[in-house]
């Protein structure tokens, strides 16, 4: 069996553009401050992966988080203040992400990036959550990082899970596919919550679905490929993300079946289309395009910039979510005349309505800190040349199961 390979973003090697943002909480010699300091540096910490499954996503979030802290450092800072990055690997796992946190905010980390998924995330969030500090997840899409699951510092400009699910229901509505087949991958709370805000809106919109599951660490998906061959589905709903999600395409295909495949943000982005050359048929919900099409000039000028900084473009469109969580905490702390206290920081973000993110519409409340109704770009492959198509607003209101 071909063996997947992921390949470590290289870009984040060569995106550090300023001393600052290559920092290190290993250095013996790092700032301690405490998170209200209204003196010297700003003092951001990253619990993030540099090592295991979660680096294909938390790379690119963190490449174009620091190009936003450049921006602003390049720019003079916030009141006159640098912004200094410090930076702890996870090792893509819920204990390592309780320690690098505990390790930074020891080291006067004063705001808290999490790894961009709520079941490796979640305990730096708790972490930084315990002392009060504000904690923004570059990624994750679970509803509970936030308010209900972690606390009222947590937050994440990631789109809800549920509305990325909801969104491939609507996709298969507008396109005829009236009858689609899931497969959902049990192995994360992110690819159920996905799976479930689909149901959700098949069944809202009339949809006939069927289903089977498997996990991401599955080499094989044989009997799933039987039920799809025999349902009459037309067309796959894959609730997943990488490596195991490219495992299940190149079988989905190897076995000759072509219907057209949706899947989420975990699917998004071109560094995986090598365990599937000339992928076709294949459709993403997506926080933006990153190939140069997106209808917002602001992401085209962001790939621009990127590409220019790293010497390539991004993989996958979590850099746009990446620099997006740099434009919230930074928007925030200016709001809030320069202090990094977490509550000061939690009363300026949830007052946003409709805020104009890189990542897109985002509206913040004391009960809700995920963005739950922005429409989602479309993103085709076609001959593996993924493209954009449109932007697509869900039918009705998206349950996001925070009372569950």
């Amino acid at each position: 069996m071909m063996k997947i390979r992921i390949p470590v973003f290289a870009a984040v090697a060569v995106s550090c553009l300023t001393l600052a943002a290559c920092g290190s909480s290993t250095d013996p010699n790092a700032a301690t401050s405490t998170s209200g300091s209204q003196d010297g540096p700003i003092i951001i910490g990253a619990a993030v992966a540099t090592s295991g499954f979660m680096t294909s996503f938390d790379e690119p979030d963190m490449a174009g988080f620091k190009i936003a802290m450049d921006e602003v450092n390049a720019a003079g800072g916030i009141g006159g203040r640098q912004i200094e990055l410090i930076q702890e690997d996870t090792t893509s796992t819920a204990a390592g992400a309780k320690k690098a946190a505990e390790t930074l905010i020891d080291q006067g980390a004063q705001v808290l990036l999490t790894s961009a998924n709520f079941d490796v995330g979640s305990p730096a969030g708790i972490a930084a959550q315990d002392q009060g500090i504000l904690n923004v997840s570059i990624g994750a899409a679970s509803p509970k990082y936030g308010a209900q699951g972690i606390g009222p510092q947590a937050y994440t400009v990631a789109p809800a899970t549920y509305l990325e699910g909801a969104t491939l229901a609507q996709l298969a509505k507008d396109k005829g596919w009236a009858t689609p087949f899931l497969l959902d991958d049990k192995s994360l709370d992110y690819s159920t919550e996905v799976c479930q805000g689909f149901r959700d809106q098949a069944a809202n919109l009339g949809l006939q679905t069927q289903e089977d599951s498997f996990n991401n660490s599955d080499q094989s998906i044989a009997s799933q490929i039987t039920k799809i061959k025999s349902s009459g589905a037309t067309a796959i709903a894959l609730c997943s993300y990488t490596p195991g999600g490219a495992t299940a395409v190149r079988q989905i295909r190897a076995a000759g079946i072509d219907l057209p495949i949706l899947s989420g943000i975990g699917m998004a982005g071109t560094y995986w289309l090598d365990a599937v050359p000339d992928l076709s048929n294949f459709y993403t919900a997506s926080t933006a395009s990153i190939y140069g099409d997106d209808p917002n000039p602001k992401v085209n000028d962001f790939i621009a910039k990127f590409t220019e900084a790293t010497g390539a473009g991004p993989a996958t469109d979590a850099a746009v979510g990446g620099y997006s969580a740099g434009e919230l905490i930074f928007g925030a702390i200016e709001k809030a005349g320069g202090s990094t206290d977490g509550a000061a920081l939690s009363e300026q973000l949830d007052s946003l309505t409709d805020e104009s993110l890189m990542a897109g519409s985002t509206t913040f409340t004391p009960e809700l800190h995920i963005p739950a109704d922005r429409p989602l770009a479309i993103i085709e492959y076609t001959a593996g040349k993924p493209a954009y198509t449109e932007t697509l607003p869900v039918e009705g209101t998206v349950d996001l199961h925070l009372g569950n």
